[in-house]
């Protein structure tokens, strides 16, 4: 595939895991164009989601930090996929790096100086540049009101096994989080849920498949090996959150 094909698929995969996330779900012309451009995907839409994924104060220094560290462009497939499932990419981010991402974010989120000192000080030496590391563990530090479990569950991205598929919504069987004497940890038995399914947005889904799931939708169909890394990064990210937790 070429890299404008490469670019195609980064910023539709970056739209998917998305569409459900505050910074888009609360403005309306944000929503509108990365549906537009996941509906009807022309250049000038491809343009107009990029800009806005360029916007999402979290997505995208993650993406710059993996791009450049893989010589690779900020919407690169695999970078995306890196991102929000995890692949070897995340293994070139270097600590120095990631401690600079976070810098940014939370200078750009007005968090207070002697506060973002005290993360970067604290900051675990095996922390990737992945999405479930900064919903588990960096977000309830940052946030100014109390995480609820069901917040946390939403923002994660999960696996999930479809076990049942109507028009507009599938049935789905996953491991949800549970919070037990103050730690955050998997649950031992995966629950059935309902979730919407617009098939004009997202991918051919069929029963039997494994989804990643993000803010109740889903956003791409898993191999085995993606679902065993995305486990892995979630799993290294709840035990971030708990050495930190035992200090």
């Amino acid at each position: 595939m070429k890299k404008g094909g490469e670019q195609m698929e980064g910023v539709r995969l970056a739209a998917l895991f998305s569409l459900g996330c505050s910074e888009v779900a609360f403005r309306f012309d944000y929503f509108k164009t990365l549906t537009n451009f996941l509906m009807f995907p022309s250049r000038q839409d491809l343009i107009n989601a990029q800009k806005i994924l360029e916007n999402l104060p979290v997505l995208y220094p993650y993406l710059q930090a993996i791009a450049i560290c893989n010589d690779l462009n900020p919407f690169d497939k695999k970078v995306v996929e890196a991102y929000f499932v995890g692949n070897e990419l995340l293994e070139r981010v270097s600590f120095q790096r990631i401690c600079g991402i976070i810098q940014q974010i939370l200078e750009k989120r007005k968090v207070e100086k002697g506060q973002i000192l005290e993360i970067l000080n604290n900051l675990p030496s095996n922390i990737k540049p992945h999405h479930n590391f900064h919903v588990l563990y960096l977000f309830p530090k940052i946030s100014k009101e109390r995480i609820s479990m069901n917040l946390l569950e939403l923002c994660r991205v999960a696996w999930a096994r479809v076990i049942g598929r109507g028009q507009r919504q599938l049935e789905v069987e996953y491991i949800p989080l549970r919070k037990e004497k103050g730690r955050i940890r998997l649950e031992k038995e995966a629950i059935r849920i309902t979730i919407g399914y617009a098939q004009e947005i997202f991918p051919r889904i069929e029963i039997g498949d494994i989804i990643a799931l993000h803010w109740g939708k889903p956003c791409m169909v898993l191999s085995q090996t993606q679902v065993q890394l995305l486990e892995r990064y979630t799993k290294e990210a709840l035990n971030c959150a708990k050495i930190e937790g035992e200090r």
